[in-house]
């Protein structure tokens, strides 16, 4: 009577066990869905069997442990659900989901609480909706206490089978590698988010950061055959003259010598172009590091690692950089930006990219605050003196911040006056952010002819990365009041500019094709670098390019696949060449191999 007593109770326990497991599992496979269609991503047989096998696997460990069941599955709701809350903003925001890698770059959140609201929707709040409610009704829910070490072995079991056998045998069957990508989102369709984030994890903890000979004897061949060792000054129009280099954030070349309501978006810069080499078939190349890889592109002339950020992952490394050229040439080197030292780790990336000092935040006296921090007009007017100061000739690169995303600039600086149709929007918000941009580099330039400086100095500009982004397409569509197809967007709207001025240049356009990774090559041409301290970049000169390409990398993780822009074609099948460039400069950086070159 006892016994099935004792297997009745049993019994009971099990059943409300199972029925929280079932409404916890209801409720992530709803919110799996909402993911997907938020992220326009195919729900696919494989990932959601990984899903649930990961759900059986952690919830298997109410079993073995002695602990009310209903906090446990309810603090797994709460993971999954964060998981896929995060993953969202990430994805909306950079078009890839969030790694390891970007976590170690939550430093950089700090000053970003307005770029975060402004992606935010309400209907986020159905990733967490359910938990709320199972909270309210917890006394529902008996609490019960279990430790069967064989339901926990056996829910174990099911759960592993649920995330390796269903994806992993198809593609075994076929003799292939089921951890294989093609594409950034290849490990999230087939595992799942969940399943992601394990094998990022993974590949994290085995991520090495060695060359072994063999690997260095394939970069020294790829140097010797494809290196600029036959590069030769041929245009020195800098030549002893200081370098001013500036960085501009979110600018974008579609902007320039554009008239909205008869009213110029860029003046100064429409202007500026008289005196001045022009690229406006230029490519931001940038992957996870965003304004960071648009840095470590323009001074390395090597591409981003594929996963993270440079400045995060390998900032002490041995580079070989245009401050470090230069300064080779008796330039002294500074680099300025109105933000936290730390940000994107700058103050330990920036020494080892061959600057002398950096002037930061804590430099600066906070008179005029837009948007993250100092604005840039009171951040130019602060640092002529302060570049006034330096030995010369000297190398100052400028890290703009105002023209930042939610790109909210005060009512009294907005200059322009926007159509109906585009207002209260991104674009008309990043309109007026540009032309106040505009205005700043114009007031900066102005001030620099009065001290002397312009005559002395090259200014160059260019754009880290895009503002206005592919999925913001049908607002320029309005203001254009047409469709843009696809080919015209990479075109026309995604290129920034590149513009090299000085008021003796007589101005010209270049209808090269180019990317970041020339700006190193292309400045130590104007400079009158020695050739041999350019000799290991793999950017090219582009004034000594007569049509040029532009590799567009997305990294591991991103939802697009990487491409090739010619003059004739863009090519989404990146061939055995470009892909040995990437590869060549990923295992420059992760093995330090300019390190390797002392030995």
């Amino acid at each position: 009577m006892g016994e099935t007593k004792n297997n009745y109770m049993l019994k009971t326990l099990l059943k409300y066990f199972r029925n929280l497991n079932v409404i916890t599992l209801f409720f992530l496979l709803i919110k799996l869905l909402l993911f997907t269609i938020l992220n326009g991503l195919p729900l696919s047989t494989e990932g959601t069997f990984t899903y649930i096998g990961f759900f059986i696997l952690f919830s298997s460990f109410s079993f073995i442990f002695k602990y009310n069941h209903f906090y446990h599955l309810l603090a797994i709701n709460f993971f999954i659900s964060l998981l896929l809350f995060v993953n969202t903003l990430y994805l909306s925001y950079y078009n890839s989901p969030l790694t390891i890698y970007s976590l170690s770059q939550l430093g950089n959140l700090n000053g970003l609480g307005e770029s975060i609201v402004s992606i935010l929707k309400w209907f986020y709040v159905l990733f967490f909706l359910d938990i709320f409610i199972l909270w309210v009704i917890r006394k529902k829910f008996k609490s019960h206490i279990l430790f069967r070490k064989k339901i926990f072995f056996g829910y174990m079991i099911l759960g592993l089978l649920f995330i390796f056998l269903n994806p992993a045998f198809k593609y075994y069957i076929k003799n292939e590698n089921p951890f294989r990508q093609f594409t950034g989102m290849d490990n999230i369709e087939r595992y799942s988010i969940v399943g992601h984030h394990v094998l990022d994890i993974y590949s994290y903890m085995n991520d090495r950061e060695t060359l072994d000979e063999k690997e260095i004897k394939v970069i020294n061949e790829w140097f010797n055959k494809n290196g600029n060792q036959s590069y030769v000054n041929t245009n020195e129009i800098g030549k002893n003259k200081n370098l001013i280099l500036i960085q501009v954030e979110s600018l974008q070349n579609f902007v320039i010598n554009k008239k909205i309501a008869d009213q110029e978006v860029t003046p100064f810069l429409n202007t500026m172009l008289n005196h001045s080499l022009y690229f406006p078939n230029f490519y931001p190349q940038t992957i996870e590091g965003n304004s960071a890889d648009a840095e470590f592109l323009s001074q390395t002339s090597l591409f981003p690692v594929s996963k993270g950020a440079v400045n995060f992952r390998y900032p002490n490394n041995k580079y070989i950089s245009l401050a470090a050229a230069l300064k080779k040439s008796g330039y002294s080197t500074l680099a300025l930006h109105a933000d936290e030292a730390t940000y994107w780790n700058r103050d330990r990336m920036l020494p080892n990219l061959g600057f002398d000092e950096y002037k930061s935040i804590s430099d600066f006296k906070i008179d005029d605050e837009i948007g993250m921090g100092l604005s840039d007009i009171s951040m130019f007017d602060q640092s002529i003196e302060m570049i006034s100061k330096q030995k010369k000739p000297f190398y100052a690169f400028y890290i703009t911040l105002t023209n930042h995303v939610p790109f909210e600039i005060p009512m009294e600086e907005q200059e322009l006056k926007l159509p109906k149709n585009i207002q209260n929007t991104i674009l008309a918000n990043y309109l007026q952010s540009v032309r106040y941009t505009d205005k700043a580099l114009g007031q900066f330039i102005s001030k620099l002819g009065k001290t002397g400086l312009l005559d002395e100095s090259i200014i160059v500009l260019y754009g880290d990365h895009n503002g206005i982004f592919e999925n913001d397409k049908n607002l320029i569509e309005k203001m254009e009041k047409r469709h843009i197809g696809s080919e015209e967007w990479i075109r026309k709207y995604v290129p920034i500019p590149m513009i090299i001025y000085n008021p003796q240049l007589e101005g010209k356009t270049y209808s090269t094709i180019g990317g970041q990774i020339d700006i190193f090559p292309t400045l130590a041409n104007i400079m009158g670098v020695n050739p041999e301290d350019i000799k290991y970049t793999i950017g090219k000169d582009l004034l000594n390019q007569d049509e040029g390409k532009a590799i567009i990398s997305k990294g591991d993780y991103s939802k697009s696949p990487s491409y090739l822009i010619t003059k004739n074609n863009i090519d989404f099948d990146l061939n055995e060449e470009e892909e040995k460039i990437l590869e060549i400069s990923n295992l420059i950086i992760q093995g330090d191999y300019f390190n390797t070159l002392n030995r």
